[in-house]
């Protein structure tokens, strides 16, 4: 059983998934002027985490046709056993955030998207932009939320809701690589429902665009917090043109979260 466990959380902890929301957790909280909470750090990571395989157990069937060999869809781990201890981090995560009520009733929230966005009959997963943005919001909009709720101050939504857009074109790419199983089953995401091409395009749009908005916003506070977005706006074109010579058949996930958390640097100096 011990030796099961560590096999489940060896494919549980995604670190690239973890940092992009602890960091943009740390950036919040530099932004809103108040010292990180080690609770909803925890809550963060742990939580992170156990989406990720929790919402990897109910995407077997998808894996089995495009990633055959991971360990669910390979039964190399126990789906069941997965299952379960995912399930128990997912209430861990909720329940580290008990002191604070605005933090738990935000991670309580977080907690019934996470089953609604992955369990059928509901399975919001096959909302086409619904699915995306949930899985955006994960890495941006719970981390700036659980930031606010130990501050005193008015929520930056301006600013949320640039960065929620540059999160929202990065989250497309994930979807590329699954896009023949997810027309398959019937995942209306939006490389299937606006096909390939369209998009790449849309991934562009909102990843480049976001950071020349957050440029110009930015100007307004400090002109080298602005320019500091050149090298994330660099990022984003490179492997948006590296994504469309590959038409799609590759996900670029993890470059696309790095030129994410890059576009979140320059708000270190506000």
């Amino acid at each position: 059983m011990a030796q099961e466990t560590i096999k489940i959380m060896n494919e549980l902890f995604i670190p690239a998934t973890i940092i992009v929301g602890v960091f943009s957790y740390l950036v919040a909280c530099i932004v809103m002027k108040i010292e990180p909470n080690l609770a909803n750090l925890l809550a963060i990571s742990i939580f992170t985490a156990g989406l990720n395989s929790f919402n990897n157990y109910f995407d077997i069937p998808e894996d089995m046709i495009s990633k055959p060999t991971r360990p669910l869809p390979s039964q190399k781990i126990n789906p069941f056993k997965s299952l379960i201890l995912t399930f128990a981090l997912l209430v861990l995560a909720v329940l580290i955030s008990y002191g604070n009520t605005l933090s738990f009733q935000i991670m309580i929230v977080w907690g019934f998207l996470a089953l609604f966005y992955s369990v059928p009959p509901i399975r919001l997963k096959c909302i086409p932009i619904l699915n995306t943005a949930l899985i955006a919001s994960n890495y941006i909009l719970l981390p700036w939320l659980l930031a606010w709720s130990q501050a005193n101050v008015g929520f930056p939504i301006t600013l949320v809701s640039i960065l929620f857009v540059i999160a929202f074109g990065s989250v497309i790419s994930k979807d590329f690589e699954d896009a023949k199983a997810d027309a398959m089953l019937k995942n209306r995401t939006i490389p299937v429902v606006w096909g390939t091409k369209k998009a790449v395009l849309i991934t562009r749009v909102l990843t480049i665009g976001g950071v020349l908005v957050l440029m110009i916003y930015l100007l307004s506070f400090s002109t080298i917090a602005s320019l500091l977005c050149l090298p994330a706006l660099l990022v984003f074109f490179y492997i948006s043109k590296g994504l469309e010579r590959k038409n799609g058949r590759k996900t670029l996930t993890k470059e696309f979260m790095i030129a994410g958390s890059m576009a979140l640097v320059p708000l270190l100096v506000l």
